[in-house]
């Protein structure tokens, strides 16, 4: 065990010298990008530089500062949990994986230490999972809203913002408005236009080269924006079929183009959600949620003009659906090549912050 500060990590011998065990929330993104810098012996110069750390298909581990504030919530409260102090954002990394959706913030001078500690000593069978400490009111009260948020979601399709864990939060009102009445806030919804904008620039960079996604530092702010500006507009009811006038209204009259395509985006996801088109092929069930489909909302927000002319969009869509879902990548960007009615075509994925990537385009090969 090592511990720095107030915290506690567990440790274990390999062959290849000290690994980080332990089963606490978040952990395993860290221990992964750990167990790399050791593995490679790179020291802490590339901490100390601030780089972006990827272990492909697994884990990431990048300068908290290139996250949105909201989207570090949760590995906020998994450093608290372990028994750490407040964190800096400023001086801090976010480690997260590709199979759950559990963070870890940690200070970069604890990330630093802790991979020059496990590099310079003996391997030694050691304690691998030293237990957490008591939780402190931050914690409990975190979990305690997180367990209502998901209550929310299931029956009101709506959910509370968890903010970060050391600021006051207002206890949530008895009655749960529906989701349309955040469509009101015009500040928020103009913030959100903006932050649409700002993610699209970021992909149109991500994107740009021989390789889509291949700068791994770009591809990771495109995720976090885009992560954020989905659940921000899932929360506003602008994926509800149910208030689709009312949201359409109110992106025209505010000027609000790029949060209107997103909606009308959503709307036609919806629209091949329910086709018979989608059903005859044999795909998965359709997902109550816009963010749990594997189709991504830029299929119908920037469409390729690769599609077959003699089939329907429904049709030629659930073909593409079923041959990406047949097997789903474990990259998080790329694509995979098929031949479909006769022609071999690209599948372009790409991940946008869920657990799964999301198929975004089809595209001739040439």
């Amino acid at each position: 065990m090592i511990q720095i500060g107030d915290v506690r990590f567990g440790t274990y011998a390999t062959d290849w010298g000290n690994g980080l065990g332990g089963n606490n929330p978040g952990l395993a993104g860290f221990a992964i990008i750990v167990e790399m810098l050791v593995k490679t012996k790179r020291g802490v110069a590339p901490i100390e530089a601030a780089e972006v750390f990827v272990r492909p298909q697994l884990a990431t581990g990048a300068p908290a500062s290139s996250y949105a504030a909201e989207d570090l919530g949760n590995g906020l409260i998994n450093w608290l949990r372990m028994g750490g102090a407040r964190v800096d954002p400023s001086s801090a990394y976010v480690f997260s994986t590709t199979f759950d959706d559990e963070d870890l913030v940690v200070p970069t001078a604890t990330f630093a230490t802790l991979v020059a500690e496990l590099a310079s000593r003996p391997r030694v069978d050691d304690d691998a999972s030293p237990g957490l400490p008591p939780p402190p009111p931050e914690v409990v009260e975190y979990d305690r809203r997180r367990a209502i948020s998901k209550e929310l979601a299931r029956k009101h399709a709506t959910r509370l913002v968890l903010g970060q864990p050391w600021m006051p939060l207002e206890d949530e009102p008895p009655d749960v408005p529906e989701p349309v009445a955040l469509v009101r806030d015009a500040e928020a919804l103009r913030a959100l236009e903006t932050l649409a904008l700002e993610a699209d620039l970021v992909d149109d960079a991500a994107r740009n080269g021989p390789i889509p996604y291949a700068n791994d530092e770009l591809e990771l702010q495109f995720v976090s924006k885009r992560r954020t500006l989905l659940r921000e507009l899932e929360r506003a009811g602008l994926f509800e079929r149910a208030h689709t006038q009312t949201a359409r209204a109110r992106m025209r009259e505010l000027e609000l183009p790029s949060l209107l395509a997103f909606h009308d985006a959503a709307m036609a996801l919806h629209a091949y959600h329910a086709s018979s088109e989608r059903a005859a092929r044999g795909c998965d069930p359709a997902p109550r949620s816009v963010l749990d489909a594997h189709v991504s909302l830029d299929w119908f927000r920037r469409p390729s003009a690769d599609a077959p002319a003699d089939i329907s969009s429904h049709a030629w869509l659930a073909e593409c659906e079923y041959h990406f879902t047949h097997s789903l990548p474990t990259a998080s960007a790329g694509r995979r090549f098929v031949r479909l009615y006769g022609a071999m075509y690209q599948l372009w994925f790409r991940s946008e912050g869920g657990v799964d990537p999301y198929l975004w385009r089809a595209e001739r090969a040439a």
